[in-house]
């Protein structure tokens, strides 16, 4: 209910959608699901799957072009992934009441990035997701960019992270939200654009992990408001069930922890 009366929804898509496939040959799990699983964006009524991670390329080219061709005949839109290097880069456009917002998404270099032939993931170079900032700022009225990297289970940002989100703020970002270390991390106000270095896990399976209180299963969703001023960032933090059925919005003394803890740790930032 949080997000129905939102203009747009995103998420993070961290599988590619394949029945079958071959898995690559990579340092941890290779994750994928069936196709069908497009229907839980559908019905959460997703706007645009960010596919700028360390997973969309986990069964090569099959995974990552059978994802594209899914979310393509169902309407969802995506950034950070494509055929190659320069359709990964591209960003994703929406309007709205008015005003355009462009989106883009980029992934610290691991497995399953694409190149000038290959599909897959649009690779993490600072140098080169700023100049397409700036060229989005001359095509959008806002730029969101979104980055998947940063140290997993570690609930503050290394100084390089804090450093690199900054400067795509100075490169033109009206926002910039992190993801990946599988726990949450705090966020921050610069120049008036608010960071966030890690929204945690949304709904990630993990059966090593069977503890319901585990901060595997915790997070926050980012809402930015802009038009009309600088931008706006409320927080809202949740907690998911480890049998994934049920996303929880926290309220009362359970919501106060956990806002009292971002404070905290974004304190560090």
């Amino acid at each position: 209910s949080l997000w129905d009366g939102d203009d747009l929804r995103i998420v993070n898509l961290e599988n590619p959608l394949l029945d079958g496939g071959v898995p690559i040959h990579k340092s941890g799990p290779n994750l994928k699901s069936p196709e069908t699983g497009v229907g839980l964006l559908i019905a959460a009524g997703v706007d645009a799957a960010i596919l700028a991670n360390n997973h969309i390329g986990d069964y090569g080219d099959e995974g990552v072009l059978r994802t594209l061709s899914i979310l393509d005949a169902h309407g969802i839109g995506y950034m950070g992934a494509g055929a190659s290097i320069d359709m990964a880069r591209k960003p994703w456009f929406a309007r709205r009441k008015g005003y355009t917002l462009a989106v883009l998404a980029a992934a610290e270099n691991e497995f399953g990035t694409a190149t000038a032939e290959r599909p897959g993931s649009n690779a993490l170079n600072l140098r080169r997701l700023c100049a397409d900032i700036a060229d989005a700022r001359d095509r959008a009225d806002f730029v969101l960019a979104v980055i998947h990297g940063g140290n997993e289970y570690n609930p503050v940002p290394s100084p390089v992270v804090v450093d690199r989100y900054r400067a795509l703020v100075d490169a033109g970002a009206d926002a910039v939200i992190g993801m990946h270390p599988h726990c949450p991390q705090g966020y921050e106000t610069y120049r008036g654009k608010p960071i966030v270095y890690s929204t945690g896990n949304f709904l990630f399976g993990n059966a090593a992990r069977p503890d319901p209180q585990d901060p595997w299963y915790y997070g926050y969703l980012p809402r930015i408001v802009l038009g009309g001023g600088e931008p706006a960032l409320t927080v809202h933090p949740y907690r998911f069930t480890p049998d994934l059925t049920r996303i929880h919005m926290l309220t009362g003394g359970e919501k106060e922890r956990m806002l009292a803890y971002l404070t905290k740790i974004s304190a560090y930032i």
